[in-house]
């Protein structure tokens, strides 16, 4: 009878840690599918992790993101890559997200098994006259001059401008660290103007 009964607590046991390792991942992927479109959009998340348990200091294999029309708070004060540094592998990508006045029409964030550095490409769009207020608010000093001289620059306000980035990144403490490659708003060099867009971006996930 004790033997039956200790079979039968093996198998339970069992039978739940198996449920677990189904239903946890896709939880905690709806968590994050919940943050992604908080304001609207669409997103799809996958995660790997073996065993379950590792999700919960925030660790597994591998997470997968797909979304499109998300929008991000630009002033989020989030640790950067928080919630992505324990996963083994990264695969990112985005489309169509408003952070604050810039409109990123693709956002990649890509990170192989072993690696600490993570590949990043982002193809943003702002208008002349809101590039101009985010320079005055946010840039002090001679980078936000020059931005900020757009609105005076006799561009139409709804001009727009390309802000782009294809570098190679880590965490750096609550931000981002470019180890190769360099932002640029209008081909200009202004690689603070990017990290503000994509430490918002995935401050989210």
């Amino acid at each position: 009878m004790r033997r039956n009964v200790i079979v039968n607590i093996l198998i339970g046991t069992a039978l739940l840690l198996i449920a677990a390792q189904v239903l946890v991942p896709e939880i905690v992927a709806g968590q994050v599918e919940q943050r992604l479109t908080e304001n609207g959009g669409e997103a799809t998340v996958r995660i790997n992790s073996f065993p379950v348990l590792r999700l919960l200091a925030q660790d597994g294999d591998r997470i997968e993101v797909r979304g499109s029309g998300i929008e991000v708070d630009l002033q989020a004060d989030n640790r950067v890559f928080e919630r992505l540094e324990g996963f083994n592998e990264v695969d990112v990508e985005l489309d169509y997200v408003t952070a604050g006045p810039f409109q990123t029409e693709l956002f990649s964030l890509q990170r192989d098994a072993d690696e600490e550095d993570y590949a990043l490409s982002l193809r943003s769009l702002v208008s002349a006259s809101d590039l101009s207020d985010f320079a005055a608010d946010q840039l002090p000093g001679p980078l936000g001059g020059i931005f900020d001289a757009f609105g005076d620059s006799g561009l139409l306000p709804s001009a727009e401008i390309p802000v782009e980035l294809d570098a190679t990144v880590r965490a750096d403490g609550d931000g981002i660290e470019i180890v190769d490659g360099q932002g640029t708003v209008a081909g200009i060099p202004a690689t603070p103007v990017v990290e503000a867009i994509a430490g918002a971006i995935i401050a989210q996930l």
